[in-house]
């Protein structure tokens, strides 16, 4: 009995699509022809231009990709979109950051280190301009933020560089007071039966050697806590001065001209102004009103026959009302 409904709703389904098929074809026909002309005469042409740039030092891991996508996503930063729109003011006619942002997409050619920039407006001479000022201040921004990095990363640097002067030039200063107070050299009282070489001598000039041990004298040698202190300033010497050396290399790196940073960012290709616009997709355009035609009339065909049956069955109700 199921089947048998399945197939009556089916089969009454076809006949009302098939009723109303002048319908469906006219309503399919005319929105593909709106929004085709639409397309084709309302919308204003598009120009576009594009910029690659390239990545250098990036090393092909993992964490690569991450790097990619986050250089990716700093071209729409503000600050590159404010000094876009500085630097092109007069041309850019008052846009906003918002509205300079809508023309601009980016992308990462897969499988390389290039990121292409593309720029999207209705001024065919103004686009490259645009690409290039955009793509020119990510640049800028990128480099100044890498500076701006070094800058914090010396400054650290020196900071710990200072610590460590602090405590080697203490330890210098204490290593140097108790030099000070160290003799160079220790003299001690000893007896002539002591020393090897004496005794050896006085034996051969004395046969008698009774008296030998009462024979003192003073020997003098070096100090052996002298020379170890002497060696441990030798050597926090040599630390102290590279560690000031270190400091002011990087001091001057840090207040000079010399705070560059490697430029990972290289502009492999410039943009430039279009020969063309860029052509509307017109095809999928078209098939979407297709398809949007379609639904919309075989809806607008089910509630016309439901509202006919509808007021069949009212009227039929009527009728037998009547006649009984």
């Amino acid at each position: 009995m199921n089947k048998e409904l399945d197939e009556i709703s089916l089969r009454e389904i076809i006949e009302i699509i098939w009723n109303g098929k002048w319908m469906i074809a006219i309503i399919t026909i005319t929105a593909v022809l709106i929004s085709g002309v639409a397309t084709v005469v309302l919308s204003k042409p598009m120009y576009e231009a594009r910029t690659t740039v390239i990545l250098n030092n990036l090393v092909k891991d993992n964490t690569t990709q991450l790097s990619l996508e986050a250089y990716k996503e700093q071209v729409k930063n503000h600050g590159v979109m404010s000094s876009t729109i500085g630097r092109l003011n007069e041309q850019l006619n008052g846009i906003t950051i918002a509205g300079l942002r809508e023309k601009i997409e980016t992308e990462i050619i897969k499988g390389t280190n290039l990121i292409r920039i593309y720029v999207t407006d209705e001024n065919q001479e103004l686009v490259a301009q645009i690409a290039n000022a955009v793509t020119e201040e990510y640049i800028n921004y990128i480099n100044e933020q890498a500076r701006l990095q070094m800058k914090t990363v010396l400054e650290y640097e020196i900071a710990q560089l200072e610590d460590s002067i602090i405590v080697t030039s203490a330890n210098q200063r204490d290593i140097q007071k108790e030099l000070n107070k160290t003799p160079q050299n220790l003299v001690t009282q000893k007896s002539l039966s002591e020393h090897p070489y004496l005794n050896s001598v006085v034996s051969e000039l004395n046969d008698s050697k009774s008296n030998m041990g009462s024979i003192q004298f003073q020997d003098e040698e070096l100090n052996p806590l002298y020379v170890s202190l002497q060696k441990s300033l030798a050597d926090i010497n040599i630390e102290l001065s590279k560690l000031l050396n270190r400091k002011a290399a990087l001091v001057e790196k840090l207040g000079g001209e010399n705070l560059n940073v490697l430029e990972n960012l290289i502009i492999a290709s410039p943009a430039i102004q279009p020969e063309g616009p860029v052509g509307n997709n017109l095809k999928l355009i078209l098939a979407v009103s297709t398809v949007m035609g379609l639904i919309i009339s075989s809806l607008i065909v089910f509630i016309r026959h439901y509202w006919r049956v509808s007021a069949d069955s009212s009227n039929s109700g009527r009728n037998s009302n009547v006649s009984l």
